[in-house]
């Protein structure tokens, strides 16, 4: 009896120490699979151009809090605003830019709901920038709605490219296109006018021969043939006669 009872207690610590362990293996768990992600697109955009890019976030659920950077070649890149993204609601959000990084911070008195665009980076490519620049977030830090727990996050870098050439027209293009229509439509208008006062009118075909009633021999006035009286077509080419009355 003494080694049974012994055996119980040792199970009944056993257990109780599991318990906790148990229990924090599954909050850990959670934790981890609860990891907000923070991405940005790649995009492109022409020398002198502005583009508006998402900064995206999956497993956002109960996120509140902010702070981050994103690194970026400022020879290529500068910043012109960041603002909250669709999934951000009642946030206050500032940001600090210089050439190539800028800060950005955020805090929500109501926690995200839902994954997506987060925030939306302003930026305009430098005009005469022949490269593109990588979007990189750095030292990231985030904070949830309960308690304001720190949150475990990944990231992931964009790149935002030259536009490839040809897909663009800047106005000097549009223009010269629409001076080439004009003056190959002046050009073929002219021709048609041209063509149309060449052309000579159709001469006047002669009168057919006519010949008086009682009137002797006659010739035809169309082939010189001589005609018979009564005849009402020219035996030698056909002509009508036309008889005066």
């Amino acid at each position: 009896m003494p080694f049974a009872r012994a055996l119980v207690s040792r199970a009944a610590r056993l257990r109780a120490w599991r318990t906790p362990f148990a229990l924090f293996a599954a909050l850990v768990f959670v934790a981890q699979a609860q990891a907000l992600d923070i991405s940005i697109p790649d995009s492109e955009v022409d020398s002198g151009g502005t583009i508006t890019i998402p900064v995206r976030a999956t497993d956002a659920r109960g996120l509140s809090a902010l702070q981050m950077s994103v690194a970026f070649d400022g020879a290529a890149i500068e910043v012109q605003g960041v603002s909250a993204g669709p999934i951000l609601t009642n946030a206050l959000v500032d940001f600090k830019a210089s050439d190539g990084a800028c800060t950005i911070a955020f805090a929500t008195t109501q926690a995200v709901t839902a994954d997506g665009d987060l925030l939306l980076l302003k930026l305009r490519r430098r005009e005469g920038a022949t490269q593109g620049s990588a979007l990189t977030p750095e030292n990231v830090r985030a904070w949830s709605g309960d308690g304001g727990q720190p949150m475990k996050v990944t990231v992931r870098a964009g790149n935002i490219a030259p536009l490839a050439s040809g897909r663009s027209l800047d106005w000097r293009r549009l223009v010269a296109l629409a001076a080439a229509v004009v003056a190959a439509l002046v050009v073929a208008a002219l021709g048609v006018v041209w063509r149309t006062r060449g052309k000579k009118a159709a001469p006047t075909p002669a009168p057919a021969p006519s010949i008086p009633p009682g009137a002797g021999p006659h010739f035809c006035s169309a082939c010189g043939a001589p005609l018979s009286l009564g005849d009402n077509f020219c035996s030698n080419c056909g002509v009508k006669i036309a008889r005066e009355r």
